[in-house]
């Protein structure tokens, strides 16, 4: 089952980042849908042919962005993991909604929007983005390029022996923490802090393959029954688990 995307105006409507790209208002392309009561997500591992033990390496070892266009429905818990990254509990990066504010954690650390936005996040398409500045040892929480969310004191993100894949739309370890709506445009920048005057300008711009510190981006116009993938050109291809739709 597909789901269009209404690129035609609104919120999200996606422009081209540059003349070789085909704007995607010119052919609209499809987000994820996860639909309430089913713990569905999406899995990325290595890329093919790396080395078993390679998991998600070198990746977010340092400075990253990671950033995607949510459109909560009814039906999401207001406890839920949108993205979880590694095995250990203590390590492990995690971001979702807790009690209707959005939560951002690693290594024990948490910073979480200043304000509650579950609700006004509703029905409706909203830019997030979690960044993470090695320098300053900060995490910032964007919504729709602005900062909501900023703290310090973040180390390493995660542990350099951890293989485990990324999920998003869902953590297997708490299947009850449900979440329904859509995902699109998912991106992840090694090595890349991202400012706010960026996200701002290029949220709604399909990007360029080969962009420098584009680790991994999942737009998911040309997914199929069972994968998804990756616009990075980089490999690290995507498993949709428990048939979220597109």
């Amino acid at each position: 089952t597909a789901v269009p995307e209404v690129f035609a105006g609104g919120h999200k409507a996606l422009t081209a980042a540059d003349a070789t790209v085909t704007p995607a208002l010119a052919s609209p392309g499809k987000a994820l849908r996860f639909s309430p009561g089913s713990p569905q997500h999406l899995r990325i591992a290595r890329p093919k042919g790396a080395p078993e033990a390679n998991g998600l390496a070198p990746g977010l070892r340092g400075s990253f962005t990671i950033e995607f266009w949510i459109r909560n429905a009814a039906g999401s818990s207001t406890d839920n993991t949108l993205v979880r990254l590694g095995t250990n509990p203590l390590k492990a990066l995690k971001a979702g909604y807790r009690s209707g504010y959005f939560l951002f954690e690693f290594n024990t650390q948490r910073v979480r929007t200043e304000d509650p936005v579950l609700e006004s996040d509703m029905n409706a398409w909203v830019h997030y983005a979690l960044v993470h500045a090695a320098d300053a040892q900060s995490a910032t929480i964007y919504r729709n390029g602005a900062a909501v969310g900023y703290a310090e004191g973040f180390s390493m993100p995660l542990d350099p022996a951890d293989g485990a894949p990324l999920y998003i739309g869902g953590d297997p370890a708490n299947p009850a923490q449900v979440f329904s709506g859509l995902l699109d445009e998912i991106r992840l920048w090694d090595g890349v802090a991202r400012r706010g005057s960026q996200l701002q300008a290029e949220s709604r711009k399909k990007l360029a393959i080969g962009r420098e510190g584009l680790w991994g981006y999942w737009r998911f116009d040309t997914a199929s029954a069972l994968f998804v993938p990756d616009d990075s050109d980089g490999g690290r291809e995507g498993v949709l688990l428990s048939a979220p739709l597109y």
